[in-house]
């Protein structure tokens, strides 16, 4: 679709959310025509300024019964995909109840897709913002892993910042908490921290060691991370092999209001 627009194109609607899309639907078992209600579904799920509550409770509502549905249909009638699997997990194994099957569904959908679309067209930015990016991994398609690790460490995509409350008295950068203080745990920061990165605040696709939070830690690592990982270094290695010549066609137009940070628009051109 990108290769027979018309120049200039907008990468975001064209590559960045269709790609992941199609993976999530595919992946779960939801058709892909129901696509375009899942993308607003899920922008209303990250919102914070950017929509009235009602109008966030309302798609909560428009997708959980949008959910419950198609796990009814299902079951009926199952597939080879994660969605099947789960709904033998609540009927055979009893592991799962009703509402913990549509709610799992409703995360990983809404997680696995939007996130990743946003790292997608971020990505994308970063490269074409200095064009010797790009450029290296045109040359180099090998080390297009490795580049996804740092663009990954790079810039968070998700800006929100995780409450945590200490089990125990400790000190962390001189800072005394007691037991039972709440935190606030910002993994961006993390990912910037000069006692474990070199020259953390310098984009460099070709940094080796490379113990990024990007996905969290422990047990609340993202589900989604390695599904996440091959769909970034694809969608990179199509880009660099189909369009050795892209660069950026206008300015970014960026995201506001939601939970995620990432282009609305990315105009590019080749």
């Amino acid at each position: 679709r990108l290769a027979a627009h018309e120049r200039p194109a907008d990468l975001v609607p064209l590559l960045a959310r269709p790609l992941p899309l199609a993976v999530i639907c595919d992946l779960l078992g939801v058709p892909r025509e129901d696509g375009d209600r899942l993308d607003a579904w899920c922008d209303a799920l990250r919102n914070l300024t950017a929509a009235p509550d009602a109008e966030v409770t309302a798609a909560v509502g428009e997708m959980t019964g949008y959910l419950t549905g198609l796990v009814a249909a299902k079951r009926r009638r199952g597939g080879d995909d994660v969605l099947s699997t789960l709904i033998a997990a609540r009927d055979e194994g009893d592991r799962l109840s009703q509402d913990e099957l549509v709610s799992f569904a409703l995360v990983l959908l809404a997680g696995g897709y939007g996130t990743t679309a946003d790292r997608l067209a971020g990505s994308v930015h970063l490269l074409l913002d200095d064009p010797a990016r790009y450029g290296q991994l045109v040359r180099e398609p090998a080390t297009i892993p490795r580049a996804v690790e740092e663009l990954l460490r790079y810039a968070q995509t998700n800006v929100q910042a995780n409450l945590r409350v200490a089990t125990e008295e400790l000190r962390i950068g001189g800072v005394r908490i007691a037991e039972g203080e709440a935190v606030m745990a910002i993994n961006s920061s993390a990912n910037h921290d000069e006692n474990v990165f070199d020259a953390p605040d310098l984009l460099d696709l070709a940094r080796e060691r490379n113990p990024h939070l990007g996905f969290g830690h422990g047990v609340h690592h993202c589900v989604g991370a390695q599904i996440a990982r091959v769909q970034l270094q694809e969608a990179l290695a199509g880009l660099v092999r189909r369009f050795p010549g892209l660069r950026a066609a206008g300015p970014t137009e960026w995201k506001t209001g939601l939970k995620t940070r990432g282009p609305r628009s990315l105009p590019v051109s080749w």
